[in-house]
């Protein structure tokens, strides 16, 4: 599953959480170029399914599409479990909600919500995410 640390929690028990590597992420980031940038910013929920096929769910505030050289779409944004901007692989979204909990369209969002090409294909997300 990946690597852990330990973490010392007061004095009397041990709390093993995940050890997270800035390096990759940092690798990604520099390898994106923006392709829209949304002002006021994108309040909206998604289910998202991410690197270790995790299904959550996430309040997101999209402030910008952006694409990797590979030609994957990235959303950027803040979610409330982050204390900094977050990137989401825009093939691993499996869906959206509105903020009071109406399913959207995902197509129908990406097209005319983030406008983005109408011709994008937006496949299925298998286990792995996209990969």
């Amino acid at each position: 599953m990946g690597m852990f640390a330990t973490v010392f929690v007061g004095l009397s028990f041990l709390v093993r959480t995940p050890r997270t590597s800035s390096a990759p992420a940092a690798k990604v980031r520099r390898a994106l170029s923006p392709v829209r940038t949304y002002a006021p910013a994108v309040d909206i929920v998604m289910v998202y399914r991410d690197a270790q096929a995790f299904r959550t769910r996430r309040r997101v505030r999209i402030s910008k599409t952006l694409r990797h050289r590979s030609g994957r779409l990235y959303l950027l944004g803040h979610y409330e479990l982050a204390s900094r901007p977050h990137t989401f692989r825009l093939d691993r979204v499996i869906g959206f909600e509105s903020l009071d909990g109406m399913a959207i369209d995902r197509q129908d969002f990406v097209r005319e919500r983030l406008q983005l090409p109408a011709d994008l294909q937006l496949n299925a997300v298998g286990p792995g995410g996209g990969d």
